[in-house]
């Protein structure tokens, strides 16, 4: 990620349809707990979004039709969301349904900094 996967599957070129991400990776022991934000950025074209089997959200033509395919996806994280020092799974299902599909922006774990918070 990023990019289309029918473009970086050679395999994939012009498939439509249902297509899953996984990624597993850890968070540092002291990882600040509050405030973190999972920026995803847009996906083309529909997606339905978990972490650590947490259902995050969707974004469908059901519901955003004006925008799907370009909306970025961001989710406000609550406390505990995250495993600490330990492995974490962030799943999204990505439905294409025309053209190119997949994660456009590039996934980004955040937390605001200390002078936002002064």
């Amino acid at each position: 990620m990023p990019g289309l996967f029918d473009s970086l599957w050679p395999e994939l070129k012009g498939y439509d349809g249902v297509f899953w991400y996984r990624i597993k990776f850890r968070t540092p022991a002291d990882l600040k707990r509050e405030g973190l934000r999972l920026w995803l950025g847009a996906i083309d074209d529909e997606s339905w979004v978990w972490l650590n089997g947490r259902f995050l959200g969707e974004v469908t033509q059901k519901t955003n039709p004006e925008g799907y395919w370009s909306f970025p996806r961001e989710y406000a994280l609550e406390p505990g969301w995250l495993k600490a020092d330990a492995e974490n799974v962030l799943v999204v299902c990505v439905n294409d349904l025309r053209g190119g599909g997949g994660i456009v922006g590039t996934p980004v774990l955040a937390a605001r900094g200390a002078w936002l918070d002064s």
